[in-house]
């Protein structure tokens, strides 16, 4: 499936949030006995437990530290960006009142000087600590060319999740201005969970997570017009420390391609299809195989997808 958008390139076909539908399974369970717990794994310690599954942007107007403590207060987890007006500014309630109050002919003009003052290194280290002083987890971010130099302070702070932000993120970055962050390493050295996002499709993010973060965030977009090449909930969030030692993980590699097409963990069947076909969520490997080999040289691979998304009906 797809559509060609110039010579010899063709782009697969995408879809938006409004255009997937979720079929329900054959089995119901009461609202008020489902359990919401997210756990992000740490390093030879028990993982983190959060009451709600909700991460709170790492932006300057939805984050500060009160916010910071009243989520994390209520179960869930609110990100502080390290490369704010928090961490430029040592009353940065003055910074964020000058923009709340200034119009739309100067409100360019203003955030340019604003943004512009360097981010203090002492000042990421006391916003953690405001952040851990209210009784709270403290998530902390930046962008990867700066995570190196940022995850180390706010991790002797006292820092409880750092996360590597960028608008889509890949492993092999090639920049000739900076020098790219090495994130199997970054992983490896940090001793509080590192949260990488955000990607899109699955062969990115399988290789983000062979780095070993404790979490990825899949998806990019704004509102419903996302586009997340279903697989969006391939593991948001999810423990890699764990799933990587399954049994299951080597059939994962050997198999990505199908699992698209057939495990409701994932996304059921390619979005509209699936929700055609009716399969189950939670369908697993057991009677959904891939197609073999000889199959698909013979050009048998279509008949073959078709038996087995038969057998997933049964």
């Amino acid at each position: 499936m797809g559509m060609w958008i110039g010579r010899n390139r063709k782009a697969r076909v995408t879809y938006g949030f409004d255009e997937i539908a979720l079929v329900p399974g054959r089995i119901t369970i009461n609202p008020n006995e489902v359990d919401i717990t997210f756990r992000l794994a740490r390093k030879g310690m028990e993982p983190l437990v959060l009451k709600i599954p909700i991460l709170a942007s790492a932006m300057d107007g939805v984050v500060d530290v009160r916010f910071a403590i009243a989520m994390s207060k209520l179960g869930g987890l609110a990100v502080l960006n390290l490369e704010g007006v928090q961490t430029r500014y040592k009353n940065p309630q003055e910074v964020l009142e000058k923009i709340v109050d200034a119009d739309k002919a100067e409100i360019t003009a203003l955030l340019q000087r604003i943004y512009q003052e360097p981010v203090q290194e002492d000042l990421i280290a006391a916003r953690v600590r405001q952040i851990k002083d209210g009784g709270a987890l403290a998530a902390v971010s930046s962008i990867p060319q700066r995570a190196a130099e940022f995850g180390k302070i706010a991790e002797e702070a006292g820092a409880d999740v750092f996360v590597v932000q960028s608008t889509v993120s890949t492993v092999r970055h090639i920049s000739s201005e900076y020098k790219s962050l090495d994130l199997e390493k970054f992983c490896r050295e940090m001793r509080i969970p590192v949260i990488v996002g955000n990607t899109v499709g699955h062969d990115v993010t399988f290789e983000i997570m062979e780095c070993g973060p404790a979490g990825v965030l899949v998806g990019v977009g704004l509102r419903s017009r996302a586009r997340c090449l279903l697989q969006k909930n391939i593991a948001l969030c999810a423990d890699h420390y764990r799933w990587r030692n399954e049994q299951r993980w080597g059939r994962l590699q050997s198999a990505r391609l199908w699992r698209r097409r057939c495990d409701g963990r994932e996304r059921v069947c390619q979005g509209a299809r699936g929700a055609r076909l009716r399969l189950p969520l939670g369908h697993g490997y057991s009677t959904c195989q891939p197609p073999s080999r000889d199959a698909h040289k013979s050009g048998r691979h279509r008949l073959a997808q078709a038996n087995s998304l038969r057998s997933c009906r049964s």
